[in-house]
């Protein structure tokens, strides 16, 4: 029996029972698998996806053909590439993705990223991210069919058939300021195209890929990745400002890192600017201000003072704003006790009312007889501008109809 080729387990086929044609061309293959294998080697296997994206990105979304047709501009690169997924060779540890004729091999920059579940996938299109390292020129790379090799660290199954149903409905601020809660959940947001985040609304360090662009609301920007801005009968430009006007509806699901969130996109549509809800609930009421009824606070000069001259006004002002046109006929002067001989009249007495300082000015009209006391009669009906009748201040029920009286003695 032959010595097995390296990296094959005595549990495999024996090599001799291969025909001469299948053993050439499976040195072959095992020499894409080495070549490819040295490249993963360069790599430190314990590093994160999130970390390697840093080193080499910005990741670049490339077709298969335009990697064929020229690979050499995009050596030494981080690539997004898509195609339909074929199992090489027969160790498995390898596969390959084709698309209208292009082909490359992709690896895992290390195992357990789940890449058994590739051989269960083929035939159908999926998505890898990786290192596109330079090529070295010779006949392992021809066998690859020309296109190269990709040392993959993130990979995404066929695209998603999203139902819009399924996916909540939330405005960019509930995703922002909900701080990663709803990542990973089907998400369905509207926000005005920003392109490729022409107005600076995100870090551009925040930026996954080069083909990555913004949505915002208000104050609430997010990226979008893994779908560009173009649907149906529409394609937004993200290099220029020419369609910021726009408003997108972007279904995907969240990933939120150091604040800045990123939906990863499976539809794009065009939409109306998002509008208040018919049944919102309408703003709370102002508290009720606080029913005071309205009373005398100050006077000038001040109820019961003596020793003042009253050939001047009097001044009285109140809490609350009044009716100016309810003082008319409410408002009175008279000497206590019964008239005497030789009193004069007020019929020349003149009131009028500031609104500025809530204050009723009396004018006499004549001068005040000294030894005898003032009376200032407010009577019933007087009014603040909300309705309510004026009170005594020590709370007293109105004499008569008599409302308030301020005494004053010269």
């Amino acid at each position: 029996m032959k010595i097995l080729p390296p990296g094959f387990a005595r549990s495999r086929i024996p090599f001799l029972y291969f025909p001469n044609a299948m053993k050439i061309r499976l040195i072959l293959v095992l020499g894409v698998v080495a070549l490819a294998s040295l490249s993963a080697a360069q790599i430190d296997p314990r590093a994160d996806p999130a970390y390697l994206e840093s080193i080499y990105g910005p990741v670049v979304d490339v077709g298969l053909t335009d990697l064929a047709f020229s690979p050499e501009s995009y050596s030494g690169r981080a690539l997004r590439v898509k195609g339909r997924v074929g199992i090489q060779g027969i160790s498995g540890d390898s596969f390959e993705l084709s698309e209208a004729g292009a082909r490359i091999t992709i690896i895992p920059f290390r195992r357990g990223m789940n890449e058994d579940e590739i051989t269960n996938l083929s035939g159908q299109i999926i998505e890898v991210t990786g290192l596109f390292p330079p090529r070295s020129g010779g006949a392992a790379d021809q066998v690859a069919g020309g296109a190269g090799t990709i040392v993959f660290w993130r990979w995404l199954g066929p695209p998603e058939k999203v139902n819009k149903k399924n996916a909540a409905i939330i405005t960019l601020e509930q995703l922002v300021g909900r701080d990663g809660k709803m990542d990973g959940q089907l998400v369905r947001v509207v926000g005005k195209f920003r392109g490729r985040n022409l107005f600076a609304d995100l870090p551009s360090r925040s930026m996954r890929t080069a083909n990555d662009w913004v949505v915002k609301d208000d104050l609430y920007a997010v990226w979008v990745t893994n779908r560009k801005p173009k649907g149906d009968g529409f394609e937004l430009d993200p290099a220029i400002r020419r369609d910021t006007n726009r408003w997108v509806e972007v279904i995907g699901r969240p990933t939120t890192k150091k604040g800045v969130v990123i939906i990863d996109a499976s539809e794009v549509s065009l939409t109306q600017p998002p509008t208040p809800k018919a049944d919102a609930a309408p703003p709370p009421p102002p508290p009720e201000r606080a029913i005071v009824p309205p009373m005398i606070v100050f006077s000038l000069p001040l109820d019961g003072e003596s020793d003042f001259d009253f050939s001047g006004q009097i001044t009285v002002q109140f809490n609350n704003d009044m009716d100016e046109t309810t003082f008319k006929g409410r408002v009175g002067l008279r000497y206590e006790g019964a008239p005497q001989p030789g009193d004069p009249g007020f019929e020349f007495m003149r009131i009028s009312y500031n609104p500025g300082s809530k204050a009723l000015i009396v004018d006499p009209g004549a001068p005040i007889l000294r030894d005898r006391i003032l009376d200032l009669v407010l009577l019933t009906g007087i009014l603040d501008v909300d309705g309510q009748p004026l009170v005594r201040r020590d709370g007293k029920p109105a004499q008569k109809d008599i409302a308030e009286v301020l005494r004053f003695r010269e």
